[in-house]
């Protein structure tokens, strides 16, 4: 779906499928993927994802991307 996102990208159709993967760097890919594609979805994202990544990394990539003002409501609810 990342690959080819003009074509077959759908938020809500991703999102039940990104809890389903057991791989942690598609967790981060998926974060730079939203950035790209859709950055005010992130927050919905970073959601359902909270329980599975690492919260301190979370955060490093995303001062890294220099979008860390779109995570204030995430970060407030965790």
């Amino acid at each position: 779906m990342m690959e080819h996102s003009p074509s077959c990208w759908k938020h809500d159709i991703f999102s039940q499928n990104i809890v389903k993967v057991s791989n942690y760097d598609l967790y981060y890919r998926s974060m730079i993927f939203y950035l790209e594609e859709e950055p005010m979805l992130i927050n919905d994202l970073l959601k359902l994802l909270a329980m599975k990544i690492d919260l301190t990394k979370c955060v490093q990539v995303m001062k890294r991307t220099g979008h860390i003002p779109l995570l204030t409501s995430f970060l407030k609810s965790v």
